[in-house]
């Protein structure tokens, strides 16, 4: 019975020892997911207006920029995929990598070949245990903190597009939601379309903007051959704020909900501690018993 408590005390030190670990954890994952997630709803108002007003003057001009030409014929699509590099976020690389498969075995079902690039080391890891054809892996950085972090991985992707190896260009994203929830999802970003990054989805439908009338300098093409690229870029780098939130956010509640079990499980160790110790103590005393009795005859 000895031994069994010095287990059980074994344990509880263990668990305990662990519990301090993932509570450190949450703590570090809170810090990173405020400031992620502060970069990440500063420029979404940006990102989304950008896309919308530059895509409703594209329509307005009907000018024929190759990022916003669609093939006649898809063959290969590029799909960026955005994981993390380090586990311990609970379902975040699982969700993105099991959408990237789903995905990728559709699009082999019409005749499609899927060309992936890679951001993040887990999701690579995973896509290329699954001999899905990784084609580029970018360094993913801990924290983004301008545009250029990114540029290196858009032009990749535009010439890409632009020499045709790719038809399509899709975004492979976790969207930040709320701190409780974060959501995969795969985003067509090229050819440019007028639909945007959609945040809130009991939006049965957006507002439609107002008309204006546009004066332009220098002149559309101009204007528009120096823009398109950048609103490219401003889409990809906000998909990258956006996965990095969700992983903070994903992490900081897995290590909340690590340090709960925890303690659940510390409880439930104390109260089979103190079980066996009355029990000791019982047997203890039931032997004192008998052997004062056995005296006594």
């Amino acid at each position: 019975m000895a031994l069994a408590t010095r287990e059980i005390k074994r344990r509880i030190k263990s668990i305990g020892n662990t519990k301090q670990i993932t509570k450190a954890m949450e703590l570090v994952s809170a810090t990173k997911m405020r400031r992620a997630t502060g970069a990440a709803l500063a420029t979404r108002p940006y990102a989304t207006l950008s896309r919308e007003t530059v895509m409703r003057l594209v329509e307005r001009l009907e000018y024929a920029n190759p990022l916003l030409t669609a093939p006649e014929k898809v063959e290969t699509i590029g799909v960026l995929v955005i994981s993390s590099n380090r586990s311990l976020c609970g379902a975040y690389n699982h969700d993105i990598v099991d959408a990237v498969k789903e995905f990728s075995a559709t699009q082999k079902k019409q005749g499609r070949t899927v060309r992936l690039y890679t951001v993040g080391s887990k999701g690579r890891d995973e896509l290329r245990k699954g001999r899905l054809d990784v084609a580029a892996d970018f360094e993913k950085l801990d924290v983004v903190t301008s545009i250029a972090d990114t540029r290196v991985i858009a032009r990749a992707l535009r010439d890409d597009f632009e020499s045709n190896k790719v038809q399509q260009v899709y975004v492979a994203y976790t969207d930040f939601v709320s701190a409780l929830r974060q959501t995969a999802r795969l985003q067509q970003v090229l050819p440019l379309r007028f639909e945007t990054f959609d945040h809130d989805e009991s939006k049965a439908k957006k507002e439609k903007l107002p008309e204006y009338e546009y004066i332009l300098e220098p002149e559309a093409k101009t204007l528009l051959d120096y823009i398109l690229p950048r609103l490219f870029e401003s889409q990809v780098h906000q998909a990258l704020l956006e996965s990095n939130a969700s992983e903070h956010a994903a992490r900081m509640l897995a290590m909340k909900n690590a340090s709960e079990a925890a303690a659940d499980l510390i409880d439930d160790l104390n109260f089979t501690f103190n079980q066996a110790r009355q029990a000791s103590i019982t047997q203890e005393i039931a032997e004192i018993s008998a052997s004062k009795i056995a005296l006594a005859a």
